[in-house]
């Protein structure tokens, strides 16, 4: 196995294991988790000075940290949730997590001291020096396990998900709703279901969009007058819509692969050898979020892109 390869089967690992669900329901159901881990984890292994603690003290002390960690970390998620998924990556996910962590050690740490110092000071028999130092090296151990751990089962959840792609395909054909694009001229407008938009080019006052459908190869161009930042709001809407280029859209469930370097770089689609540029900017994104093997497909964990 080559350098390139490792590379891309790293990418490929750490990208399947950064969700980019911001819902509050998948939010809540994480601080769930992580309250159920951080208590079994103190009451179990009763990590620092909280070893000297009596049994119910440690119980207390363990459901109360549980409480405030779990808490703030729900409360600062549902806070800043606003994610741009045509942008994200797990770099990105990475340091949003430990912002967050950073946030809820500030306010965890409070209580502790306040514990330790006040309310627990006649069982611990040890000194409590270098409170503030021990107490994030656990917070970020602790934080950092729980974290790898949720990536963890998000992994086995995509990798399940994975073994049925077409099956999820024929389900998501069928909920499918159409996209309408207007004009500017009155009654001018493009509809079309997101499994059929190839990819659209912006020429001069007009878009054309060009459009595929099952079981041919044809494709159907569809042209409106108007400009691509008109129709920005509509594209931002779908997360598979992505401006490759100032001229260009494209549907990154059509892409078979990126041919070129940052330089002189293009999209080739699926079942057809057309292509279209790609910016040197919007290429280093791609490539951030997804891995392409050596077979030439790529991979991410909520999006596919077939390769028929």
């Amino acid at each position: 196995m080559n350098p390139h390869q490792i590379n891309t089967r790293i990418n490929y690992y750490l990208n399947s294991i950064s969700p980019i669900s911001t819902s509050r329901k998948d939010i809540t159901y994480g601080v769930i988790l992580e309250f159920f881990l951080i208590l079994i984890f103190i009451a179990l292994f009763k990590p620092y000075i909280i070893r000297e603690l009596s049994t119910v003290s440690t119980l207390e002390v363990a459901f109360t940290s549980a409480f405030i960690c779990s808490f703030f970390s729900w409360l600062y998620a549902i806070n800043t949730n606003s994610i741009n998924l045509k942008t994200w990556t797990y770099k990105k996910d990475i340091i949003r997590f430990y912002k967050r962590l950073l946030f809820v050690a500030i306010i965890y740490l409070t209580y502790a001291y306040v514990a330790f110092h006040y309310l627990y000071n006649s069982e611990i028999v040890l000194p409590v020096n270098g409170f503030t130092f021990n107490s994030l090296l656990y917070i970020f151990f602790i934080g950092t396990l729980i974290y790898f751990f949720s990536k963890f089962v998000d992994h086995l959840k995509f990798s399940a998900i994975e073994i049925k792609p077409k099956v999820i395909a024929e389900n998501y054909i069928k909920l499918e709703e159409s996209i309408i694009f207007f004009g500017k001229n009155k009654e001018e407008f493009v509809e079309a279901r997101l499994s059929n938009i190839l990819y659209t080019q912006s020429v001069g006052h007009y878009i054309n969009f060009y459009l595929t459908y099952e079981n041919t190869d044809e494709i159907k161009v569809e042209t409106i007058r108007n400009s691509l930042n008109n129709i920005m709001n509509e594209v931002n809407k779908h997360a598979n819509l992505f401006q490759c280029h100032r001229s260009f859209i494209v549907n990154l469930n059509k892409v078979k692969r990126i041919e070129g370097n940052s330089q002189k770089a293009k999209l080739v689609f699926i079942n057809n050898n057309n292509s279209i540029p790609i910016s040197r900017e919007n290429y280093k994104c791609l490539k951030e979020r997804y891995s392409f093997s050596e077979k030439g497909y790529s991979f991410n964990e909520k999006y596919y892109l077939e390769t028929v």
